[in-house]
């Protein structure tokens, strides 16, 4: 699959049987939705996607006893978080922090703007 601006390049993987999405719109979001609705994706459940980690795309399990982790995380951080993850390769520590919230409402960002899409079918 390739991921393109380019006009001329779109038009040669098109001719050589090629899969290619032409990304052309103005902002990222915009450009997600292309990318998404070509690929026949309409909606994006953020419950449902699995917790990897960012580094090693290993799957993470739920830290259950604190303690073994208050050497590793900011103390502000272990005081106001409940819940708490460690990738079982690498073993890297996750919570949920702000972030969680901004791609929260990224996400109904880009499902908003898929539904409009899906509307018009």
């Amino acid at each position: 699959m390739v991921l393109t601006s380019d006009n001329a390049l779109f038009n040669r993987c098109k001719k050589k049987g090629i899969d290619a999405i032409l990304t052309y719109k103005k902002t990222e979001i915009e450009n997600l939705v292309t990318i998404l609705s070509s690929l026949g994706i309409r909606f994006i459940n953020l419950q449902q996607l699995p917790y990897l980690c960012t580094c090693c795309n290993g799957s993470l399990d739920t830290i259950t006893d604190k303690s073994l982790i208050n050497h590793e995380i900011p103390i502000h951080v272990l005081n106001n978080n409940k819940t708490f993850y460690e990738c079982r390769k690498c073993s890297k520590i996750y919570w949920k922090g702000s972030h969680i919230e901004h791609i929260s409402r990224l996400i109904k960002r880009i499902n908003s703007e898929l539904s409009s899409l899906t509307n018009l079918d």
